[in-house]
């Protein structure tokens, strides 16, 4: 079949990597259509002194999208390797966007002994067109970033070297400018370059090249009076009028290189006007960084010397279109994530947007922990105060058995080869013990006693009805509830009973429910085909069971369910084993973290996705400030693991809950959206989430105030 090459351009000004532990990524800035497979990653490295560095500690990555808001997780290539991001499932009807990361790291933080650039980089593909072609799209490369913190790798005294704080001046510049712009529609010119006139030094054509919604900033909101001026050329408005626009965010909508220019033209929604720009200048802010552009407008007047485009004419003449209908649902997404409301709300026993119901007995403890000085944990969920509740049931015997038995058989291993015969309980679907679990009330790793004894139990099912069952109801299905010696599940035993009564009976020690959610699991190929959690948790050295997050149904096998278990090594040691499982519908995804510490604070992010087909796991210890021991400045990884994930749908009618657990949790939150991997710090170092739109779920664990309910009076 024919190939089509993406060939990605690198700006020679940004392509090279100088540090050990430094990285860049390389992104393309156009969309490529019609390919369907991924087939070969062609690179060329410049390196002034050959044999110099050893190049298996350069690793390069590669992720792909097809909106640039959502992205896929890294996957690790190599000239001749593309390892298994050979099995990317690509639509020729599809939009895709690309990014390239390149990283040397050889273990320490020194300078390389001779610069590594990357001049061009050229990816292929399978196309479904017979026809061969060539793409060289536009390019934006990122600076020179760095995984570790500069003061910790080189800590010399360098009072000019402010590196870091002017990029912190110019994000602040940029991320102002996206919040709290108001909303312009920007029309892009260029003059037609063989238009000049030489004699009066000017061009005499223009045309118009690109129109997109982008935000500008106006001083003091100063913006100018209606009031109509008469002068002697006719009817005016009060001018001058400027606006600002960030340098790095109108070249993030516009490309590199681009600026605004004299004879672009604007139409303001909040005004109802149009304004053609006069002139501009680039600001030069702290430390003389170029920081925005002060632009200064005047009326717009429609000209025969500028060409329009269609689409542009069609617009400007129904520029009547008010900033609502234009700019609406944006509007209020910006309002979300500016105001915040779910998370700066007054939250009452009347009024909680994120919880629907709290356990009476869970505790909700104050706790003063900060990461680089700001506040990260103020509250958290004591989940070991809510004890064990006791579920006794009485066992019958009925032959042949019916809707409502839930007796003891002895049945084979379904584990084992061969498999060895234990006592089972079979609880068929009208009984109480099948209707408590279908209601959550008994769960795998709850446990079965007899007096001081306890097993471990592990509900399987349900499976459909055996061949002799009488009862009525779906042909009565079952569950099966299996014993075990110890948490891990693996060594079976029989289940308890006691048949000292007249009637013998099983006890089980169920856990509640701490908290039940407002937001209802749901995940599709759709509308929400992306999902993520994250949360801050600590295990104390006595837990054994852990549940982090719940939206799981028992009876149809679907939805999401993120629980874990931790067995310490010794009784005087922190350390154990923690196994973290993520059950995905009938998917069970494990992952395993040996010296685990206990009883300190981690992090966790688990993000999936039915678009890119994938799923990754990711644990974060947070790293201690040594000055001050109630602050913290770094998150060190534990935990790493991305595979590839079978589509699954979900749509639940039941809520998310958070079951009881010796467990200590806070800041959970379910994202909508995939977590890109360099961005998990900057989210969990957050208490309060700017991006509120994003969340499905958010509970920093705060506590209701008892405030009463005043109605108002019309």
């Amino acid at each position: 079949m024919a190939k089509t090459t993406v060939k990605l351009l690198i700006d020679p000004q940004n392509n090279s990597l100088t540090f050990s532990k430094n990285f860049r990524i390389f992104s393309t800035c156009e969309p490529v259509t019609g390919i369907i497979e991924f087939t070969d990653f062609i690179e060329d490295l410049i390196i002034s002194t050959p044999n110099t560095l050893d190049l298996n500690n350069l690793s390069r990555k590669f992720r792909y999208s097809r909106n640039r808001l959502d992205w896929s997780l890294w996957y690790d290539v190599e000239p001749g390797d593309l390892g298994d991001a050979a099995g990317i499932f690509l639509d020729a009807h599809d939009e895709f966007y690309f990014e390239v990361k390149y990283e040397y790291d050889d273990g320490t933080s020194n300078e390389l002994s001779t610069p590594i650039e990357i001049n061009e980089i050229k990816l292929r593909f399978t196309q479904a067109s017979p026809v061969a072609n060539t793409y060289t799209p536009q390019m934006l490369c990122s600076d020179e970033k760095c995984t570790s913190i500069i003061q910790n790798r080189d800590p010399s005294f360098r009072p000019y070297n402010v590196d870091s704080a002017i990029g912190m001046f110019q994000e602040l510049s940029f991320f102002t400018n996206q919040l709290y712009g108001h909303q312009v529609v920007y029309f892009r010119t260029l003059p037609e370059s063989d238009s000049g006139d030489y004699v009066f030094k000017e061009w005499t054509l223009y045309k118009n090249i690109d129109r997109k919604c982008i935000k500008v900033m106006v001083k003091d909101n100063a913006f100018p009076d209606n009031v109509p001026k008469f002068t002697e050329f006719g009817i005016d408005f009060q001018l001058p009028f400027e606006v600002e626009i960030d340098h790095k965010y109108f070249q993030s909508i516009f490309g590199v290189n681009s600026e605004p220019r004299k004879r672009d033209f604007l139409y303001f929604p909040l005004l109802n006007r149009m304004f053609e720009i006069q002139g501009s200048y680039l600001h030069r802010g702290f430390m003389m960084a170029p920081t925005f552009w002060k632009i200064h407008l005047k009326k717009y007047n429609p000209n025969i010397d500028m060409l329009l485009t269609d689409d542009t004419r069609t617009f400007l003449d129904n520029v009547i279109t008010n900033a609502e209908q234009l700019f609406g649902e944006e509007v209020k997404k910006d309002i979300k994530d500016g105001t915040m409301p779910a998370q700066y709300q007054k939250i009452t026993t009347t009024f909680d947007s994120s919880r629907k119901s709290l356990h009476p007995d869970i505790i909700q403890r104050p706790l003063k922990y900060t990461y680089n000085f700001a506040p990260l944990i103020e509250n958290y969920y004591d989940l070991s105060g809510i004890l064990p509740t006791d579920l006794l049931v009485n066992l019958t015997n009925d032959s042949p058995v019916l809707s409502t038995t839930q007796q003891v058989f002895n049945l084979a291993s379904l584990d084992k080869v061969p498999a060895p015969l234990n006592n089972v309980i079979l609880a068929y679907q009208n009984s109480e013990l099948y209707v408590s679990w279908k209601n959550g009330g008994i769960i795998t790793n709850d446990k079965n006693s007899l007096g001081v004894s306890t097993r471990y139990i592990r509900v399987r099912g349900p499976f459909d009805s055996i061949a002799n069952h009488i009862g009525s109801n779906d042909e009565g299905r079952y569950i099966r509830i299996e014993a075990y010696r110890d948490i891990s599940l693996t060594d079976q035993r029989n289940i308890q009973v006691d048949s000292s009564g007249p009637v013998p009976t099983a006890q089980f020690k169920v856990r509640d429910t701490a908290v039940i959610y407002n937001a209802q699991p749901k995940f599709n190929a759709d509308t929400d085909k992306n999902l993520s959690f994250t949360c801050l948790f600590n295990v104390p050295s006595t837990s054994d069971t852990l549940s982090f997050i719940d939206g799981y149904d028992d009876e149809t096998s679907s939805g999401i369910r993120v629980t874990g278990t931790f067995s310490r090594y010794t009784s005087t040691l922190p350390e154990g084993d923690f196994v973290l499982r993520v059950t995905v519908n009938s998917t069970v995804k494990s992952y395993t973290i040996n010296n685990f510490i206990s009883d300190t604070w981690h992090a966790m992010v688990v993000s999936m996705s039915n678009e890119f087909l994938q799923v990754g796991a990711y644990v974060y210890r947070i790293k201690e400030d040594p000055s001050d021991i109630i602050n913290h400045n770094d998150f060190i990884r534990v935990l790493s693991n991305i595979s590839s994930f079978t589509q699954h749908t979900f749509d639940l009618t039941q809520n998310y809950t958070l079951p009881s657990s010796k467990l200590l949790i806070t800041n959970i939150r379910v994202f909508n959206t995939m977590l890109r991997e360099e961005e998990h710090d900057f989210i969990l170092s957050q208490q309060f989430l700017k991006d509120e739109s994003m969340l499905v779920l958010i509970d920093n664990c705060r506590p209701q105030t008892n405030l009463p309910y005043i109605a108002k009076n019309r």
